[in-house]
């Protein structure tokens, strides 16, 4: 039974609090982050919390619900500006690669607290949705670049190695729920890397002003993936970013500064591809 059936039904539910380390649940600490866990209640009240509580997984949530909402918007400005439909099919997928995983992420950090078991739930959709969010966005790419023969085979090489790969690291020799965050950042690198490289080996060799921002987009989701396995900036001065600006939210605003940067190289890129 749920918990908010066992709420309607009368029964106990968890009471909610926020504790610090040493009181939460051994599977909801992170390490060097020493207060702001909250523990208990249900999905309901969970998401409640959202709007009223300051704590390290309601700022992770909200990373994710305004990174959505600028990627809507952006989106609905694509469909206003012009009426080519690839260019609206490209944009569709980059901006569906996103939504799709943004509910299950902002579920993980909404209803963590509840119970290990809601962890175990959200935390294998969330990896397994980003998974097929990355894999999306290369498709939107392949979609709107004039891709010739060799490169079309390289990209769908790649991108084929690095999602068996992650498939066997997240389902085979870990399961998602128990991966090491220093592995999992690792793995979500090799999967990025799949999809990155070939844009950046593209854009080098056919939009010379798009290299730019290939490599800045490259660079900066290698960096974010080491600050979160690193646990930066936190591991310096352990309790100072407890909610604001501890590697998990940086990764996160990373990942947002990424889809920014995604959705600007597809406007140059198609700007350059005869109508």
């Amino acid at each position: 039974m749920r918990a908010d059936d066992e709420q309607r039904s009368g029964t106990s539910v968890p009471p909610v609090k926020v504790v610090d380390f040493h009181q939460a649940p051994t599977y909801l600490r992170r390490p060097y982050i020493l207060h702001g866990y909250r523990v208990g209640g249900t999905r309901r009240m969970a998401l409640a919390a959202l709007f009223y509580e300051l704590n390290n997984e309601t700022l992770n949530a909200w990373t994710m619900i305004l990174g959505i909402i600028y990627s809507t918007w952006r989106f609905w400005t694509v469909l206003i500006d012009t009426a080519r439909a690839e260019v609206h099919i490209s944009f569709l997928i980059l901006w569906f690669a996103a939504a799709s995983h943004v509910g299950f992420s902002i579920a993980l950090h909404a209803f963590i607290g509840i119970s290990e078991a809601e962890r175990v739930v959200f935390r294998t959709l969330d990896v397994v949705m980003l998974q097929q969010s990355i894999f999306l966005k290369g498709v939107a790419f392949c979609l709107a670049l004039p891709v010739p023969g060799w490169f079309l085979t390289f990209y769908v090489f790649g991108v084929v190695v690095v999602l068996m790969y992650s498939f066997y690291t997240c389902t085979i020799r870990n399961r998602i729920w128990t991966i090491p965050k220093p592995e999992l950042a690792r793995h979500m690198q090799y999967i990025t890397f799949g999809y990155l490289l070939p844009l950046w080996t593209y854009a080098a060799l056919n939009i010379g002003g798009l290299t730019l921002v290939a490599s800045i987009t490259f660079l900066i989701w290698f960096g974010g993936a080491v600050l979160y396995a690193k646990h930066y900036p936190e591991r310096l001065w352990p309790g100072v970013f407890d909610c604001v600006a501890s590697s998990h939210i940086l990764m996160h605003l990373v990942a947002q500064s990424v889809h920014v940067l995604e959705y600007r190289f597809l406007d140059r890129a198609l700007a350059d591809v005869p109508k």
